[in-house]
């Protein structure tokens, strides 16, 4: 690996995947700005080196709701029930 202005590559000057995993609970006034933050990363783009999954401990809000509304299938989300 070698970093090149800023940026970790590899010898074939690809960029490594990442995996992004946010454990949640009563979110809603912040998850779309915090996945958001997430999406608008440059080196990275959904469905080729970027994974984002979202784990909600059974929120009472609407977290998982607004997640699926702005995100639809770019974001992965499960729900702990209890």
């Amino acid at each position: 690996m070698e970093s090149t202005d800023n940026q970790i590559q590899d010898n074939s000057g690809a960029l490594p995947g990442v995996f992004v995993h946010v454990v949640t609970y009563n979110s809603a006034p912040f998850i779309e700005r915090c996945l958001a933050a997430v999406f608008s990363q440059k080196e990275f783009a959904a469905g080729s080196n970027l994974r984002v999954e979202v784990t909600d401990n059974a929120s009472q809000d609407d977290t998982v709701a607004d997640i699926k509304i702005a995100f639809g299938d770019l974001v992965s989300c499960h729900q702990n029930r209890s």
